[in-house]
């Protein structure tokens, strides 16, 4: 059977309790002027956890006024706290900071009513602050520095993207020089492929996070340049797309960009020359964790026993070393009509593709 305690022996029990609690326990009661207004609070009790905190013996303070020890306990907000849970009943909380005298550091103090009193719990809490803020101090150097990082790529892609620009216009200029037709054909291949390239910077330039691209847009946008380029307006080619945001670096952006280039440019070119209009249809989108790449059209068709390694055409050899970089499978299919599938395993995530 538990054995009862004696209230002499309670008594001690509490008395100890509260002498060795970790925070400064003291009691107030209220001070109130004439028309019952708090004005001030008196110390009654203290723990001995409290001359942790303060200096002197219990004669400092008790029976002397909170505001008469400490004035500036009016201006930081911690009196119009204890006055509010004496008012309304209702417990706050709140921390202090002190830099002169000997209470200097952070303070919490946490107040609760208790009859006709408050209850004030009072705890340094300089140490835990002081790594709060340090914390905080280190999240924003991050913040900075991953905003300088933003602007570097921000500037980076911007001056990219304009360098590949100036290329292309000079390349341009050259070839109007040119008189054979071949080379000058070769010229605005070459001069289409580096504005590509230009385009995708542009499109991480305009990004929010410089890291990643509107792929739909992108893609659209190579297409219609393309027609706009060597469609002549008695011919109409219509577009399918159905093509998924996905997330790429800036590397595989570049190569998925010139892989559809090369296929619709050749298509373009060569599949509808007995025609006056054609479909193509573009498909981009990721499955499982491959991005698949289909690209197909209602033209003439290949020869049944092409194979891309015996071609002379440097387009569908640069698809062919661009698919093999990004150790993906590249298949052409068709007599009428040529489909041309690719499939790119394990694409990597924006922080690793960029």
């Amino acid at each position: 059977m538990e054995r009862l305690l004696k209230s002499t022996d309670l008594k001690n029990l509490f008395s100890d309790i509260l002498n060795n609690a970790f925070d400064a326990i003291i009691f107030y009661l209220p001070v109130k002027n004439k028309k019952g207004i708090i004005i001030d609070f008196e110390f009654v009790y203290m723990n001995d956890s409290a001359f942790k905190f303060l200096s002197g013996t219990r004669e400092k303070y008790i029976g002397k006024n909170f505001l008469t020890l400490f004035p500036y306990a009016a201006i930081d907000g911690m009196f119009d706290a204890f006055k509010k849970t004496a008012e309304t009943g209702k417990p706050t909380e709140g921390i202090y900071y002190y830099e002169e005298g000997e209470y200097k550091g952070w303070y919490r103090d946490s107040v609760v009513k208790h009859g006709q009193g408050i209850i004030v719990y009072f705890r340094d809490v300089s140490t835990q602050k002081s790594l709060e803020l340090e914390v905080e101090e280190k999240t924003k150097e991050l913040e900075n520095l991953l905003k300088e990082k933003e602007i570097l790529l921000k500037e980076t892609h911007h001056r990219i993207k304009n360098n590949l620009q100036l290329l292309a216009s000079m390349i341009n200029l050259q070839s109007n020089n040119i008189e054979d037709q071949h080379f000058r054909e070769m010229c605005n291949v070459t001069r289409q492929r580096i504005i590509n390239i230009a385009r995708i910077h542009q499109g991480f330039y305009e990004s929010r996070n410089y890291s990643s691209i509107k792929f739909n847009k992108f893609i659209r946008e190579i297409v219609e340049s393309l027609l706009e380029l060597y469609i002549p307006d008695d011919k109409k080619i219509k577009i399918n797309y159905e093509i998924e945001e996905v997330d790429l670096g800036i590397n595989y952006s570049v190569n998925i960009g010139l892989i559809v280039n090369e296929l619709i440019t050749n298509s373009i070119k060569h599949a509808f020359n007995d025609t006056s209009a054609g479909k193509i249809k573009i498909i981009v989108k990721e499955l499982g964790g491959s991005l698949k790449l289909l690209v197909e059209d209602n033209g003439k068709g290949i020869p049944p026993d092409f194979k891309i390694e015996e071609s002379n055409s440097i387009g569908l050899m640069l698809v062919e070393s661009l698919v093999e970089q990004m150790n993906g499978t590249l298949e052409f299919t068709g007599s009428s009509g040529t489909t041309i599938k690719i499939n790119i395993p394990n694409i990597p995530k924006i922080k690793d593709a960029v």
